[in-house]
């Protein structure tokens, strides 16, 4: 995807998807209410150039599901929205395999985008954070055929210095349409 295409796509309202969890002893997946939640979003009114559906980001519960769980509702969403709207999957992790895993995936699963977050929960420096070392290397976004697209952290606490190095990072390797945070 080149940088105008993912700026075309990504226009209009960021709307994360709350992963639904059925009330038995396992709180396991809704999946059907995830899909249920997608269609009545498309239904009013939401698509390409009004929105980007995000599945599994930086806000939700990523962190409380397996990898196999987010392909899940990842592939669930991007099946409901069937190109109708743009999607990202939610790339948040500590771990820099675990993100090429999850980059592998989103492509595996037709998502257009891959959210990446710098790390808010652990403060490294600058270069621990590009070397490789730590949360996001080259090698992961090299991987990326689809765009990448560079969340906030949850805090008011930005580390500027991360999101130039994450910019600068996604843009080395390639990345065809790193859009500012």
């Amino acid at each position: 995807m080149d940088e105008t295409l993912g700026r075309q796509k990504m226009t209009g309202c960021y709307v994360t998807i709350p992963t639904m969890f059925r009330d038995d002893a396992d709180l396991s997946l809704d999946l059907d209410a995830v899909g249920r939640h997608v269609r009545f979003l498309i239904d009013g009114g939401l698509r390409e150039g009004t929105g980007v559906l995000l599945a599994g980001g930086a806000a939700g519960d990523f962190s409380t599901m397996t990898f196999e769980e987010r392909c899940a509702v990842v592939e669930r969403v991007v099946g409901e929205a069937a190109g109708r709207i743009p999607d990202a999957m939610g790339g948040q992790t500590t771990s820099t395999r675990e993100l090429e895993r999850l980059v592998k995936a989103a492509e595996h699963i037709g998502a257009d985008f891959v959210q990446v977050s710098p790390p808010f929960y652990f403060s490294p420096t600058e270069e621990k954070y590009t070397s490789g070392d730590g949360y996001l290397d080259k090698q992961c976004v090299e991987l990326v055929g689809l765009g990448s697209s560079r969340s906030r952290p949850p805090t008011r606490d930005v580390r500027p210095q991360f999101r130039e190095a994450t910019r600068r990072m996604l843009l080395d390797a390639g990345v065809p349409n790193v859009l500012p945070a």
